[in-house]
């Protein structure tokens, strides 16, 4: 909110503009399990990808990296969804999957009309009619790099080498809080 400062601010009025839904959704996941070297050129070329690219706004992604399935490797994942025809998803993503390795196994996607995939990204249910949603102590920070100075390829390899290395005997703790049904 604007002139708020470092204090609080009282909303006295949203207004708020609606969008159809689109007509069909994909939500897309894409894995590989790389050494730490490999996930930070893969890495490299998604920031490249994205900075390069022109990529139309129905097109939401994120990297996720978790360390791998033996110590020294990284699980790198490609998720998101799509909100055009799926036929134009493979277009769009075919300049990024020709730079990366092969993948440990087969994409996924599912695909189906809007409200679908938010059921998809919400983990299976919309329905909070149950119960109130559980409290959530988990902490996040999201890390903005400047599209001015990504992130350097040295940077890069010591980010790889320690979510590899010293992450491989980390506990992964999920994020989302436990459902009641």
């Amino acid at each position: 909110m604007r002139g708020t400062g470092a204090s609080f601010g009282i909303a006295t009025a949203i207004t708020v503009k609606t969008f159809p839904a689109p007509p069909t959704a994909t939500i897309f996941s894409y894995n590989w399990q790389l050494s730490a070297s490999e996930a930070a050129r893969a890495f490299a070329t998604y920031q490249s990808f994205v900075l390069t690219a022109d990529l139309p706004p129905e097109f939401g992604a994120e990297i996720v990296l978790t360390p791998g399935n033996v110590q020294g490797n990284v699980t790198v994942g490609l998720a998101g969804g799509w909100y055009l025809p799926f036929e134009q998803l493979n277009a769009t993503l075919k300049p990024l999957l020709d730079k990366l390795p092969a993948q440990t196994r087969e994409p996924s996607f599912d695909t189906g009309d809007y409200l679908h995939s938010a059921v998809n990204l919400a983990g299976g249910s919309l329905d909070t009619s149950s119960a109130p949603d559980g409290t959530d102590t988990f902490y996040a920070k999201s890390l903005m790099t400047p599209e001015a100075s990504p992130i350097s390829d040295k940077a890069l390899e010591a980010w790889m080498e320690v979510l590899a290395n010293e992450g491989f005997n980390a506990p992964v703790v999920s994020c989302r809080p436990p459902r009641t049904f």
